[in-house]
């Protein structure tokens, strides 16, 4: 799997079949996921209560603007939170004519891969100068087992 380069339509079915269960770095390397392992199917549910989410349909995002989806699938209750921020270098968000897509570069080493906290975290940046949306991904393991 490559998660480094990708739309945010790529990257959104790229979270939806990752099973964080095996290993968190396993996001952008699929060696590190054994082999003959049967991904789980998530079924993810939006934790509303942890969420920021867009207010009207087609509310565009201003400077310092954060959305955010913390989810968690209700088969294997593994978590993932989706964090979209908007910096003080955004001029015009995607999508605008001629750039319907965010398109995303993954930032190495921006975070810890796995941290003490049991936790893959990984960063992204739109790629037009527009824009820059900050994208992080953070997939925790279950809660409970």
């Amino acid at each position: 799997m490559s998660a480094r380069n990708q739309t945010s339509a790529a990257l959104l079915q790229e979270i939806n079949n990752f099973d964080q269960r095996q290993n968190l770095k396993a996001f952008l390397d699929r060696d590190l996921v054994p082999k003959g392992h049967t991904s789980c199917k998530h079924e993810y549910a939006t934790n509303t209560d942890r969420s920021i989410l867009p207010g009207d349909f087609g509310e565009r995002p201003r400077k310092d603007t954060v959305w955010r989806v913390a989810a968690t699938c209700l088969r294997c209750r593994c978590h993932v939170d989706v964090i979209l921020q908007f910096e003080e270098e955004c001029q015009s968000s995607c999508p605008v004519d001629g750039r319907p897509f965010h398109h995303f570069r993954y930032i190495p080493g921006s975070f810890a891969a796995d941290s003490e906290a049991g936790e893959g975290i990984y960063q992204y940046r739109c790629t037009s100068p527009k824009c820059q949306a900050d994208l992080i991904i953070q997939f925790q393991e279950p809660a409970i087992g």
